[in-house]
């Protein structure tokens, strides 16, 4: 700022000041006095102006001595214009020229140190020495006048020299932190680990040493004068033209005053990368501009494909797994039907028992007759009608044996009641000849929506677990309690319950609390995955004072 305001300030101070002033003092100072004084300004303004230039071609390239020295003589030559004013204040004063004449002086003097704030302010002491000795010398030279006015006028200069130099060193200050600032932006601009660049439209006009780096370029002339287009791929990996839609990225920036996205681009060896780019509307030096901002996510991106690949992966081994989990299912499903299916022959066996029996004393009964000659007509057709409706009676028993064990595809509406009266059908011989009690207790229930089948099995399971433990304990008068209420089935016995370190562990696969042999152990595991995977429902047990209790709540079913 001292060197561009150098030629101005010379003119103004080397020559149309000295002008005005050797006006003011014709008359008073010899020719010869003022000739050499003025000449003497004229070589300070042709010294001023010469090394201004000799300093403008220096400054382009590093700082050295010799820049210094340049700079350190037009220091001498600003504070030796000071000098001259000087000189001539204080021998008008000597020369007592007309104190008119003296105020004007002094006036070209106060115009002078006024000016120096926007000429001297960068180099702050500078601006000092030439205040100083300008104004000093003019209150110094009217206080030699010794009159009221000149006092006064004296006075008011050094009130108006006090404010110069505080103003001069609040601009100062500005100029200094303005400078400050400047230097921090350039510092982090240079220095930032992200790649920053300034560009018009498609043009890069500067960037910063991250950007070379980036792209593998080895000067910023060499970036500077590459083309857009080579440090892009021609398409992005949504298939759209980089060109075109960096145009509307940067378009948007303008628009919306900034905007941030994810690119590709190229290096200078061809290989790609990714880059999340920030970009702001700025203007500099009244020029509207774009700021760009680049960081490489090259690893970032590495770092998304492989957990997209491992969740890829992870999805097909859970899939695989779940495909695994569900044909162990079934199969532990098919081994369980079968294991019922063993016990449900022992309760055909039962329930046959008797009408064969019937069967076959009716048979006996009639060949002895006929063997006696004693067989009657009517005594025959009844015999017949009983054999007919034995048979039907075994009939019946296998269609409710069979419908028990057919799959439901479809969910039907029912209670639960019809559920367990069908059950009980079932296995109620079973029950009574081992002299089971039986209770239901009946409070308010509603229609449920549910596979019938399959929750049927489950209260089979239920009950005959409970008649296998009471059996197995020889428990007396033993009896089974099931309470309905809503769309909730508990099925309690009087066995004493379940131990406390297995309680956990009944509904796991292949764990049995039975101590006979064929005990599976998937009874109750494949109980709860019917109940709450299949019917939407929940299986759960605990024990009350007299034994196990099982609770099915199909309260949530949503099927």
């Amino acid at each position: 700022m001292f060197v561009e305001s150098a030629a101005l300030s010379a003119f103004a101070a080397n020559l149309f000041a000295p002008l005005i002033v050797l006006y003011v003092i014709s008359g008073f100072f010899s020719l010869r006095e003022m000739s050499l004084w003025f000449l003497l300004h004229i070589l300070v303004l042709i010294l001023r102006a010469t090394y201004k230039v000799k300093i403008e071609r220096s400054l382009q390239g590093a700082f050295s001595d010799s820049l210094y020295k340049k700079i350190d003589v037009l220091f001498f030559l600003t504070s030796f214009t000071a000098f001259l004013y000087a000189y001539v204040v204080i021998v008008g004063a000597l020369y007592e020229i007309p104190v008119e004449n003296f105020f004007m002086l002094c006036a070209i003097l106060l115009a002078l140190s006024a000016g120096s704030i926007s000429t001297l302010m960068s180099i702050f002491h500078f601006f000092v020495i030439f205040v100083f000795v300008t104004m000093f010398s003019s209150i110094f030279s009217l206080v030699y006048y010794q009159e009221s006015v000149a006092y006064m006028f004296a006075l008011l200069l050094a009130f108006f020299t006090v404010i110069f130099l505080k103003a001069g060193y609040k601009q100062y200050l500005l100029i200094n932190n303005l400078i400050t600032l400047k230097e921090s932006f350039q510092t982090i601009y240079e220095k930032s680990s992200d790649g920053i660049v300034i560009f018009k439209k498609i043009t890069y006009k500067d960037c910063n040493l991250a950007i070379l780096k980036m792209f593998m370029y080895d000067s910023k002339e060499e970036f500077l004068q590459t083309n857009v287009a080579k440090i892009m791929p021609k398409y992005q990996p949504d298939g759209e033209n980089s060109i075109k839609k960096m145009l509307k990225m940067a378009q948007l920036a303008r628009k919306l005053g900034h905007i941030s996205f994810e690119w590709q681009y190229k290096r200078k060896n061809g290989s790609l990368f990714w880059s999340e780019v920030v970009l702001t509307k700025v203007t500099i030096e009244g020029e509207a501009l774009i700021h760009g901002v680049y960081r490489d996510i090259s690893e970032k991106k590495e770092l998304e494909l492989q957990k997209d690949r491992f969740n890829e992966e992870l999805q097909e081994q859970v899939k695989e797994a779940l495909e695994k989990n569900r044909q162990k299912d079934q199969a532990m499903l098919q081994q369980s039907k079968l294991a019922q299916m063993g016990e449900m022959i022992s309760m055909i066996a039962h329930q046959w028992r008797q009408p064969l029996s019937a069967i076959s004393a009716t048979s006996a009964s009639l060949s002895l007759k006929a063997q006696l000659g004693t067989l009657e007509s009517q005594t025959t057709k009844n015999a017949a009608d009983n054999i007919s409706q034995y048979a039907q009676h075994l009939s019946s028993t296998i269609d409710d044996f069979r419908n028990f064990f057919k799959e439901n595809k479809t969910a039907e509406k029912t209670t639960l009641k019809t559920m367990l009266d069908g059950t009980l059908e079932i296995i109620k011989i079973s029950l009574d000849n081992q002299k089971i009690e039986v209770e239901i207790i009946q409070k308010e229930e509603r229609e449920i929506r549910t596979y019938i089948n399959e929750v049927k099995q489950v209260i089979l399971n239920i009950i005959k677990n409970a008649e296998d433990i009471l059996i197995e304990k020889e428990i007396q008068n033993p009896k089974i309690t099931i309470t309905i209420e809503d769309a909730t089935l508990t099925i309690a016995d009087n066995a004493g319950g379940i131990p406390k370190e297995i309680e956990d562990k009944i509904f796991e696969p292949y764990f049995s609390t039975k101590t006979k042999k064929d005990g599976t152990g998937l009874g109750l595991y494949m109980s709860k995955t019917i109940i709450e995977d299949h019917c939407g429902g929940r299986l759960s047990v605990k024990n009350d004072a007299q034994g196990a209790v099982f609770c099915i709540d199909l309260n949530e079913s949503r099927v």
